[in-house]
């Protein structure tokens, strides 16, 4: 009997990264699969970019992130906006986001984006919601 479990488990792996690949290749259209983790895809968008997509262990999305908010293409479904509506609200806002970028979904926060800018010649941090498109928080990056 072990074996058996032992056996379709193992054949289950290959299938959850599959999986895992596909959806995460929706959500960055025309990308490709540049390598695999456990729960991580990282993905090379059309512009030669790289985009992390990381899945909880049932294999929901679990978040997202960036370093080029100006390359990098990103549509999580869900209910969830674009990176590229998102990157639209936080301009909207008379905001600069630069630089990386990340999509995650928090108890106190819910599911927001946070983008790095810089104002004034100092380095800060926009927080949007990511339903949305509202401005949340602007503060100085540590």
């Amino acid at each position: 009997m072990k074996f058996l479990t032992f056996g379709l488990l193992a054949l289950s792996i290959p299938a959850f990264a599959a999986n895992l690949s596909d959806s995460a290749l929706k959500m960055v259209p025309g990308g490709k699969v540049v390598q695999e983790k456990e729960k991580e895809v990282k993905i090379q968008t059309k512009d030669g970019s790289i985009v992390e997509v990381e899945f909880k262990r049932n294999g929901d999305f679990e978040e997202a992130s960036g370093h080029a908010v100006d390359k990098d293409t990103f549509e999580p479904g869900q209910n969830l906006l674009s990176l590229k509506d998102a990157v639209a609200a936080v301009k909207k806002a008379g905001k600069s986001p630069v630089g990386d970028w990340s999509l995650e979904d928090s108890m106190m926060k819910g599911w927001h984006y946070e983008f790095e800018g810089m104002e004034n010649g100092k380095a800060m941090e926009y927080l949007v919601d990511a339903k949305t498109g509202k401005l949340r928080e602007t503060k100085q990056d540590d």
